[in-house]
């Protein structure tokens, strides 16, 4: 092959010797990759560590591989540019290019120099010293998985908002006389994003939803975010006997921590609807969602 690259040729001659053709049905990963991979999944930050796998195990799986030699060089090109490729097992017909070009050596991988004359014994001493000279078919390494881990990987990869996490949070320390109250909501694994939602309600202590409270999220940081809390009717339940349950929505790319309880094949859409507030009407019924629920 003979490129053209900013007023260099490129040299490169290969010598194919085998080419060897994997198919993934008769591939199987060894239990050792099968093991981390799924420790990586049972993290909560299972992204970076499928990162940390794939930057030691490698990232791609190559189904074609050619095993052989090859040389190259690079020359400076003043004339127009020269591209071409041949396919030739003629060492003489190679020689008389390498003439035209007026190249006398070409360069190993290592660096090592092989005169011009010396191509003949070079390709005779191939099979001594073989060498992955080409691959390509390439798929991503975790398509060898077995496919319930494939299908976890998938639903990590996906750039898709998501449920990153869940919680229920007692209201114990909240005093009951207060009209409105404040409850900071610490996570036990720390985000690297505040680019999230949270949504949630105030539920009884058999997990009912109470009505009679109604619950807001502000204040989002990397480690937690606040639940302001206020009383949507009169009522006798004392709010310290209840408990707050939260969920966060997010992209687990930003926040680089994804819950493995919460990884099911969901798609997640908000969306927000202005609407006029009229005074003393705390309930608001008959929103046009712009996504139907089902």
């Amino acid at each position: 092959n003979v490129k053209d690259y900013e007023g260099y040729n490129h040299i490169l001659v290969k010598y194919k010797k085998y080419e060897i053709l994997l198919n993934t049905d008769y591939v199987k990963p060894t239990k050792e990759f099968e093991q981390v991979i799924e420790e990586a999944l049972n993290s909560m930050r299972s992204l970076k560590a499928l990162q940390d796998i794939f930057n030691e195990y490698g990232h791609l799986f190559p189904q074609r591989i050619v095993l052989g030699k090859c040389l190259k060089n690079v020359v400076p090109n003043p004339s127009s540019s020269n591209a071409f490729s041949i396919a030739t097992n003629d060492v003489n017909e190679i020689i008389n290019l390498l003439n035209n070009l007026n190249i006398s050596s070409l360069l190993t991988p290592k660096g090592k120099i092989i005169e011009k004359k010396d191509l003949h014994n070079w390709i005779q001493n191939t099979d001594n010293h073989l060498e992955i000279i080409e691959f390509d078919n390439n798929i991503p390494l975790y398509k060898i998985l077995k496919v319930e881990q494939r299908e976890k990987i998938d639903d990590i990869l996906r750039d898709n908002s998501s449920v990153i996490m869940t919680g229920i949070t007692d209201l114990k320390d909240l005093n009951n006389n207060n009209v409105e109250h404040y409850k900071r909501i610490n996570l036990n694994s720390s985000l690297e994003s505040d680019d999230y939602e949270v949504f949630g309600s105030i539920i009884s202590e058999n997990n009912s939803k109470l009505e009679e409270f109604y619950v807001n999220f502000a204040l989002f940081d990397f480690n937690g975010f606040y639940a302001i809390i206020k009383k949507s009717k009169e009522t006798n339940i004392d709010v310290a006997n209840c408990n707050i349950f939260w969920m966060i929505i997010g992209k687990p790319s930003k926040l680089s921590v994804f819950s493995p309880i919460n990884r099911r094949n969901i798609i997640v859409k908000y969306c927000k609807i202005p609407i006029t507030l009229k005074p003393k009407q705390l309930n608001y019924h008959g929103l046009n969602l712009e996504v139907p629920l089902s």
